[in-house]
């Protein structure tokens, strides 16, 4: 499993959650909340899926930072 992170700049949560999961040792890639409005890859489109399409939310309302855990998928 694979922590992803969407944050934006100077997002106070953001800056919080990261030095949390620097603390705790944690491994993960941060990405800018824009690739969830423009999805660049599989795993963008799949948070975007999760995060608003499932929560009925609005990208432009929607609580940063934004935690997603990818499974890619086992062939």
């Amino acid at each position: 499993m694979k922590k992803i992170i969407y944050t934006k700049d100077k997002c106070g949560g953001c800056i919080t959650l990261k030095r949390d999961l620097d603390r705790q040792g944690a491994v993960y890639e941060e990405r800018d909340f824009s690739r969830l409005e423009h999805p660049q890859d599989e795993i963008d489109r799949e948070a975007f899926i999760q995060e608003i399409v499932m929560k009925n939310g609005d990208p432009k309302n929607i609580t940063l930072p934004i935690e997603y855990d990818y499974q890619a998928e086992k062939m």
